[in-house]
């Protein structure tokens, strides 16, 4: 029978998922996730069972605190295009500004299409999550041919900003061009209202 943990899980899971997001999977090591934790590796083993696990628990404490409240916050059942905007603006804002990206697009990109067992069904949980909250805003906004078309492109520039986020070369002309790709979608979601 295992042991009760002696520490905060949403803490310890909250600094893994920053130590992973830092440095990845690979460059990370149960040394670095117990100094980030402050957990040691007995206790992490004991809770987690291996590395796998951290980043596991860590990826799905991800996808609850991070992607799925931020999807609610901008991309919500009420959620407008001005909303949906703000998710992608709040990319040059803190804390998303802190240049080490989403977990879950930086795992894509390290993991590939041959992502491990243990990360693959939650990367491709996260970005289901954000390609479904913008897809539903659109479909509202532009009904369902025209959203599910403009969503599908959307989701790409999501990625990628959150991409050239990570790589330190998001600068303002990508905001403008945010800008004005949800001019462009406002105007159209007007000219379908009248």
């Amino acid at each position: 029978m295992a042991r009760p943990r002696s520490f905060d899980a949403d803490s310890v899971l909250t600094a893994a998922m920053h130590c992973f997001r830092r440095q990845g999977y690979e460059r990370v090591s149960i040394k670095d996730l117990e100094q980030a934790t402050g957990v040691s590796s007995g206790s992490l083993y004991n809770s987690y069972e291996s590395k796998e696990g951290v980043f596991r628990a860590a990826l799905d404490h991800y996808l609850e605190t991070v992607v799925g409240a931020r999807m609610q916050a901008f991309a919500g059942p009420s959620a407008t295009l001005d909303d949906l905007e703000k998710l992608f603006l709040s990319i040059w804002e803190m804390p998303q500004a802190d240049g080490f990206g989403c977990l879950v697009t930086n795992s894509a990109v390290e993991f590939g299409p041959n992502a491990p067992d243990f990360a693959a069904d939650k990367v491709a949980r996260g970005l289901e999550l954000a390609g479904g909250g913008i897809h539903s805003v659109l479909a509202r906004e532009l009904g369902p041919e025209d959203g599910a078309r403009e969503a599908e492109h959307l989701a790409l520039v999501y990625h990628g900003v959150l991409v050239l986020s990570r790589s330190g070369t998001l600068g303002l002309g990508h905001r403008d061009a945010i800008q004005k790709t949800f001019d462009r979608l406002r105007r159209a979601a007007a000219a379908r209202r009248k």
